[in-house]
């Protein structure tokens, strides 16, 4: 008979070119070549794991961005209210001023300011405040100086009117003022804990912005970089 499903061992026969084995007798299972060949056992393999199945109907949220902090800016503090005087009600030095001090949305002020428009100019001021405006780079029309106090006459001292100046602002359509010094924010009824260098507040329809005075400046030197930074980020802010 010819070979049909058959142990290992007669594969050995097979392989010699034996293709047929008589036998006159029954062989023992035992040793019969037409024994089913039982397969070797082999290895199991662990079952794969399977990955969760996602639900789409209930999708993972996306996780939020990383956001930076951003600069809070204090709301309106409480400050001395100045009624409105028109231009009209001025004395004549204040008309005059205005007339000649260009509309920007960006004023500075500080205590010397109405001594260095009336022809008493300081040259250390001044080169100060020359190193400050350059390190700024903005372009011409941003900024404009509005003092809060004028001598009465050639030989006078300041004599304040914040009235006045609160009422410039709005003339000139300054936006945002920067106040050297508290001198010139006590002045102009400005107080309180807010009230600091590279601090700013909302006060009077204005967004006021805070630094050290030239005394202080020129005590250390160093401030006038910070102010020079912390102007240019809030001013950034305003698109100024």
């Amino acid at each position: 008979m010819s070979f049909e499903r058959i142990t290992p061992l007669a594969q050995v026969l097979e392989t010699a070119g034996i293709r047929y084995i008589l036998s006159d007798k029954n062989v023992p299972a035992s040793l019969s070549l037409m024994a089913e060949a039982v397969p070797a056992p082999r290895p199991s393999r662990p079952a794969p794991q399977r990955q969760p199945v996602r639900d789409m109907r209930h999708p993972i949220p996306p996780r939020p961005a990383l956001q930076k902090p951003v600069q809070q800016i204090p709301a309106s503090r409480p400050c001395r209210k100045f009624p409105f005087v028109s231009p009209d009600a001025w004395p004549e030095n204040w008309r005059a001023l205005l007339d000649r001090t260009r509309k920007c949305p960006v004023a500075w002020t500080y205590p010397e300011l109405g001594l260095d428009l009336s022809g008493h100019a300081s040259p250390d001021r001044r080169d100060c405040l020359n190193k400050l405006l350059h390190s700024l780079k903005r372009r011409a029309g941003t900024y404009t100086f509005w003092p809060y106090a004028l001598p009465e006459g050639p030989e006078s001292a300041l004599t304040p009117r914040p009235d006045i100046f609160w009422s410039g602002l709005r003339e000139i359509g300054a936006r945002m003022l920067i106040i050297m010094g508290s001198t010139a924010s006590n002045a102009m009824g400005l107080s309180g804990r807010d009230v600091r260098p590279l601090n700013s507040i909302l006060a009077n329809g204005c967004f006021i912005c805070f630094t050290w005075d030239f005394a202080h400046i020129q005590k250390d030197t160093n401030r006038l970089d910070q102010i020079s930074r912390y102007i240019d980020a809030i001013s950034r802010q305003f698109g100024y």
